[in-house]
Formats: structure tokens, C-alpha cells, sequence
């Protein structure tokens, strides 16, 4: 198959998996009860927890049946405001509340800007749209280093089980922001080398074929005009792998050790909400965050992102999608 055939085929998938419907729905949400996870989403499908331990400042992403795991750590979200472009980061800059690494974040059913722990956590909305089942929960994020101060709504619907739409805020004394990414971080983990971009199909290897060492490589942008499309109008910035199965790579019991799925993950945006200033942008890395593991196959994506001049309530949405 040929690298443009292979990006319209992967726009078939991700448009079939939206689409779809999981079998035996229920919602994952927090009750109240002890030792349960911070997490909502789709029993059979996509979560999306907090993190109340080491590593903070993260969201994470659950995804059981292609994870390899009830609760398999699939991937992770970061949160990225920039102001007068100083880009803030979740993850790596200290609370103010107790001057540890990673921004302290908790959940709410309406946003609520008071500071509090991440346990016990709010078990969100669930609301009726139509004939669609819809659960809804705030996160809410402690002012960043550069005076912004965003949260996001993540909503999940009943017939989109592998699908989270993210919307983000600006709180009223938040810095004004030029804009809100959230960044899928831990690429490397599914070890994501292929992009499927409008016309093409671009590897890791195309972009750092030279890349070795510990450090991050430079980070690539993809303008509009390079971005694939949905049948709607929509934009689709999709990655895959490139093993047909990253399981069979056994890593010695090492944490990275993958035993999931081969799957696509991707983000969207809605027609409506395309600007022309959206870029997508990827960094990638030859070796495992924090260790000189070398990443099987060579360098592959770790950061996978959407970026967008910032407005109130704009929205976008995060998903996988496996043949």
C-alpha cells in the first residue's frame, strides 16, 4: 500500500470508530468509594483519569481494549497555555501549593477555581442529548508561571466510546493566553512513526533520520494546507505505528514494555471550528523519557499535538481507533 493510500485508510478507520458503539456501554466515573481511580470515560472505551500520585501535573489515557490492560497507562495529556508566547507546562513546572513538580489539578461539576485534592473526585454530569447518553466533568489547573490560568470540560458521548471532546477555558483573572494546547506526550509508548497528513504519509524516520542521543528532536509543524480532512470538513492529524505488532517486542520486564494493540490515535477539530491558523506539531525521542533505553526501531513521536490562535470554550477532540 502506498503512502497516500495508506493516510486515506486511515481516515476510513478513524471515521468508522467514531461512529461506533461499544458493546455492554457503561460509564466509568468516580462514587465515592475507597480506592477507586479519579477517571471517566467509557467502560469499554476511552477514559481519562487524574493523577493523585507521582507523575503530576498529567492527565491520564486509558483505553482497555487496545491498551492491553484494565488500567494500562496508554498515553498521558499535558496541559500548555502560552502567554506573549511563553509556553507554560503542566507537567514540569513546580505547585504553588506544595512546590513539587507538576501542576496540581482536580475535578468539579462546574468550574471551581478553589485549589483542592485531587481525592475525593467529582463524578461529573450525565445528561440525556437526544438519544445520546452524554457524561461531562471540569479539570480544573492551579495558575501557570506565566499568569495563565486555564481548565477544560471533558465530555464523552455514549455512541463515540473512543472519542473525548476537550473544551478550554480561560478563568477570569487568567493571563490572556494566545493559546491552549493539550499535548498527547508519551507517543513513545505505542512508539507512533507514522503521520497521515493530507496527501502523505511522513514517518519519524523522514523527519530525524539522522536522531540519536537522549535529548528531544527539534519539534516539526504542519501548517493547515498539510493537514488531512474529514468528509465534513473537519481536520484529522492522525498517527500510527509502524510495527504490525509492538507486542511481539518483549523489553525484559522494562516499564515501557508495550502489550497492546497496534492502533491510530488522532485529534480533530470540527469544521466549524477550523482557522487558518492551526498547526500540528510532533517532537519525538530515540530513547524512553528519563533513561537512556534506546526505543526499539529507533526514534518515534512523543509529543502530538493541535495548536490554535486560543478562544473561549474552543473545543477539539482526542481519540484511537485500531482495525
Amino acid at each position: 500500500m502506498g503512502r497516500r493510500s495508506c493516510s486515506v485508510a486511515v481516515l476510513m478507520l478513524v471515521a468508522l470508530w467514531i461512529s461506533s458503539a461499544a458493546a455492554g456501554y457503561d460509564w466509568i466515573r468516580p462514587e465515592g468509594k475507597p480506592g477507586e481511580k479519579p477517571a471517566w470515560g467509557h467502560r469499554n472505551g476511552i477514559r481519562i483519569g487524574l493523577r493523585p500520585e507521582f507523575p503530576y501535573g498529567l492527565l491520564t489515557i486509558y483505553c482497555p481494549p487496545v491498551s492491553g490492560g484494565e488500567w494500562v497507562t496508554y498515553n498521558y495529556f499535558s496541559v500548555e497555555p502560552v502567554v506573549k508566547g511563553r509556553r507554560g507546562l503542566s507537567e514540569l513546572e513546580h505547585s504553588a501549593l506544595d512546590n513539587r513538580a507538576g501542576k496540581r489539578m482536580w475535578s468539579a461539576r462546574n468550574p471551581d477555581l478553589t485549589p483542592r485534592p485531587t481525592l475525593p473526585a467529582s463524578g461529573g454530569t450525565v445528561f440525556d442529548l437526544g438519544t445520546t447518553e452524554v457524561l461531562s466533568v471540569f479539570i480544573m489547573v492551579e495558575p501557570f508561571e506565566n499568569g495563565a490560568i486555564p481548565y477544560l470540560r471533558l465530555t464523552f458521548r455514549s455512541d463515540s466510546p473512543f472519542e473525548v471532546q476537550i473544551e478550554a477555558f480561560a478563568a477570569p483573572r487568567s493571563a490572556p493566553m494566545d493559546a491552549c494546547i493539550v499535548s498527547a506526550t508519551m507517543g513513545n509508548f505505542a512508539r507512533l512513526r507514522r503521520l497521515h497528513l493530507r496527501d502523505r504519509v511522513v514517518t519519524s524516520h523522514d523527519l530525524w533520520p539522522d536522531f540519536s542521543g537522549t535529548d528531544f528532536a527539534p519539534s516539526k509543524e504542519f501548517p493547515l494546507d498539510d493537514l488531512a480532512r474529514d468528509a465534513a470538513g473537519g481536520v484529522v492529524f492522525a498517527a500510527s505505528p509502524d510495527e504490525r505488532d509492538p507486542a511481539a517486542v518483549r523489553m525484559d520486564g522494562h516499564w515501557w514494555d508495550f502489550r497492546g494493540r497496534p492502533a491510530v490515535q488522532y485529534w480533530r477539530v470540527d469544521p466549524d471550528a477550523v482557522v487558518p491558523d492551526l498547526i500540528g506539531r510532533v517532537n519525538g525521542r530515540a530513547t524512553y523519557w528519563a533513561s537512556d533505553y534506546p526505543i526499539p526501531g529507533g526514534v518515534s513521536f512523543e509529543n502530538f499535538e493541535l495548536q490554535m490562535p486560543f478562544r473561549h470554550g474552543q473545543r477539539y477532540y482526542y481519540g484511537i481507533a485500531a482495525p
